[in-house]
């Protein structure tokens, strides 16, 4: 089946559609099916998977009931879609993960603004279409370019490490950045940012917690702290 890219105008929904919620206008915003249906040329999955409408009546995202193309990518049935502001794709989460645009076992598609693919999630790492780790997520605590890693990290085009939240305090020439900071790094490894997560004293001057600080060849630098 091949969906169509869905046009701008208010839908007639199956008369049989349960509204579930409604914008303010009145106009319905989730919506169930007790049958799988067409809705904007997306076919859709009926039960306890909403279907989101946008104000304007177009469709914003739904599982998909069957197999379908849209936009030239072939999608199954349970696939869930999300879709932009101009009626381009712009998620895809896959159950169960498959292959997708030259990657194995991909789960989640982030597309840019105008239909490509820009992030792909395979398990714990985010890809850009080109193969470069952009992101992942840790299960544990990992030593990566000598710092202590913590839930996530994210990396440069070259490789290095780009942010991270620190599961061990971190000692650097300014002093000893908290565990649980969120920390930023340039390209070349050099420590850019942070965001405190205890109060602590950096090149001499104090921080409270949660404020943000900038680091400059001259010294850490306040940017942002919490009233």
């Amino acid at each position: 089946m091949r969906a169509r890219l869905h046009s701008v105008g208010v839908l007639k929904l199956p008369d049989d559609a349960r509204i579930e919620d409604r914008y303010e206008d009145g106009a319905p915003s989730i919506v169930t099916l007790r049958a799988p249906a067409i809705i904007d040329g997306i076919p859709c999955s009926a039960g306890d998977n909403w279907v989101n409408l946008r104000p304007d009546g177009r469709l914003l995202d739904a599982t998909l009931s069957a197999r379908c193309e849209i936009q030239g990518w072939a999608l199954e049935a349970g696939d869930f879609v999300a879709f932009g502001e101009d009626g381009s794709i712009g998620i895809l989460v896959m159950e169960p993960p498959r292959a997708f645009a030259g990657f194995d076992d991909v789960r989640h598609v982030l597309f840019d603004d105008v239909g490509r693919p820009e992030e792909i999630t395979v398990g714990d790492a985010t890809f850009d279409p080109e193969g470069r780790l952009l992101r992942r997520e840790l299960s544990n605590h990992e030593l990566i370019d000598g710092v202590p890693c913590a839930s996530f990290c994210t990396f440069h085009p070259n490789g290095r490490l780009s942010g991270t939240s620190l599961s061990e305090p971190l000692e650097m020439p300014h002093g000893t950045i908290p565990a649980e900071s969120v920390v930023t790094f340039a390209d070349d490894g050099t420590l850019e940012a942070a965001m405190v997560a205890e109060a602590c004293v950096l090149g001499g001057r104090s921080f409270p917690a949660r404020s943000a600080v900038n680091f400059f060849e001259s010294g850490p630098v306040l940017r942002w702290a919490p009233d």
